[in-house]
């Protein structure tokens, strides 16, 4: 109906407030009090509208007026029944209904939209070119001027430049609205940045808006697909500060168990990709944790990490790249990552495994590089890299060796000054070892590094050129000038 009654408040619940939001949108001179000229024709016309025009431009304006306040006021409705009731009756005052709003342009569009006078309100053509800062046109024509999802998405993405903050929710609603129904991969991959770039400033906000579709993307049909989501994903928590209560389990109850699934896809680039957010994502975790337990070392990660940790090569070599923040967060141990030098076909593996003792090395105990880690740093590895690797990752570990540890090492690293790819990688290791010892070497230990200290690094040999086999042609004299313009005269 157009016209309600301002004593029965039934009508109004049953076609405007179904959902008992508590909000009301609809114009003040919609309602009529009893014995009012609009009561009086509704009744002798049996309830209907009784010959009143319908709904009015003007009314149309305070409801856009209401919406575009109930954005800027953080999804908080600016009027209920009653209190739209008051303000008809003139116990609000105009003035103060936008004095939330911070943005000042907005909040006169807002005030200016919800005259009580409806001959006062403009005509939407008319806010839209007074206030052509505050509506934005590139979202509005990419969802209404563009035929299916596709060109919208790819509207959208083309226009991100132009929007302006304020909008960014708008433009991620649709954004979401035509996400999932795009029938190209490389719309959808659009989607995903349109969503990305709408989230300039961290907020719990678009972390409930834009989350549900990422973690419905991450199960899309196209790999590509499902790995842009999944990165998409580490942006977009990564940024977050802060949670609403309701949401300060959203990693082990949500985000986490929608990963899990991912550990199993058929997709090697997609698995890698999440091997490569683990780090990030337990980091964001943590940063918001609510207490004890809430963090990121909960089952479900744990699991997560466990599972990728027995993959392919590809896949936990990128997983390698991670470890320092996962035995942080306690979701990795040294156990996992030691029976990647098991591996003797990926050399890359095992090197990549010293090169993060080498990043490790200040996180790991004494105890476990006493234990673990020293005895296994193979310095004769059949692949030069490998080698080198351990050599850097040794130096770092020489402050936590025992005495006997470091004359074991020190007969090993002799040896490898035969080897000329590892002769200054020995002489750096002998060197930090007699200036960074933990404790007093033994004379036998110190004298044997002394000794190799004072080898001499062979210098490359200067081979004198080799002479040719063959003399080369003798370059003809010069001619003259002259004699070479007669030749070219007498050929005319």
């Amino acid at each position: 109906p157009t016209y309600l009654p301002t004593d029965d408040p039934a009508e109004f619940n049953f076609f405007f407030d179904a959902a008992s939001r508590q909000c009301c949108c609809v114009a003040p001179e919609r309602f009529y009090d009893p014995g009012s000229d609009i009561a009086q024709r509704l009744a002798a016309a049996g309830g209907a509208d009784g010959g009143q025009p319908g709904v009015q431009p003007s009314m149309d304006i305070f409801s856009a007026g209401c919406v575009i306040a109930e954005l800027f006021l953080d999804g908080n409705p600016l009027f209920s029944l009653s209190r739209l009731l008051q303000y008809r009756r003139g116990a609000i005052a105009g003035s103060a209904l936008a004095a939330d709003i911070p943005d000042g342009e907005v909040a006169g569009l807002v005030q200016h939209m919800l005259q009580l006078d409806p001959a006062a309100r403009h005509s939407a053509a008319e806010y839209l070119e007074r206030w052509a800062g505050v509506f934005p046109g590139a979202p509005m024509a990419a969802y209404m001027d563009r035929a299916g999802p596709d060109a919208r998405m790819r509207a959208l993405h083309e226009e991100m430049d132009e929007v302006p903050d304020q909008m960014c929710e708008i433009t991620a609603s649709v954004a979401c609205a035509n996400v999932r129904n795009c029938a190209l991969p490389s719309s959808r991959s659009l989607g995903i940045k349109v969503l990305l770039r709408c989230n300039r400033r961290p907020a719990s906000g678009d972390l409930e808006l834009a989350v549900p579709y990422l973690v419905a993307l991450a199960s899309d049909p196209s790999p590509r697909v499902r790995a842009e989501a999944v990165v998409g994903l580490r942006d977009l928590l990564v940024g977050v500060r802060q949670l609403a209560p309701i949401n300060v389990n959203i990693f082990d109850d949500y985000v986490v168990p929608h990963l899990q699934a991912l550990a199993g896809d058929g997709s090697s680039m997609v698995r890698s990709m999440l091997a490569s957010v683990l780090g990030d994502v337990a980091d964001a975790s943590s940063s918001v944790a609510a207490g004890p337990g809430a963090g990121p070392a909960g089952g479900a990660m744990r699991a997560l990490v466990s599972r990728l940790s027995f993959d392919a090569a590809e896949v936990k070599h990128v997983l390698l790249c991670s470890f320092p923040r996962l035995y942080e967060h306690g979701l990795q141990s040294l156990s996992h990552i030691i029976t990647y030098l098991n591996d003797r076909d990926c050399w890359f593996l095992r090197a990549a495994f010293f090169d993060v003792v080498f990043a490790a090395a200040v996180q790991i105990s004494w105890q476990a590089s006493r234990e673990y880690i020293v005895p296994l740093i193979n310095l004769a590895d059949s692949e030069v890299f490998v080698a080198v690797s351990a050599l850097r990752a040794l130096v770092r570990l020489v402050p936590q060796m025992s005495p006997a540890m470091l004359w074991d090492k020190l007969v090993e690293v002799q040896a490898l000054h035969a080897v000329p790819p590892l002769r200054r990688g020995a002489r750096e290791f002998v060197d930090f070892a007699l200036a960074n010892a933990a404790l007093p070497l033994p004379p036998d230990t110190a004298r044997l590094a002394l000794d190799i200290a004072r080898l001499e690094l062979p210098q490359p040999a200067v081979e004198p050129p080799a002479e040719p086999l063959v003399e080369p042609p003798a370059e003809p004299p010069a001619e003259p000038a002259e004699e070479r313009l007669v030749r070219i005269r007498d050929i005319g």
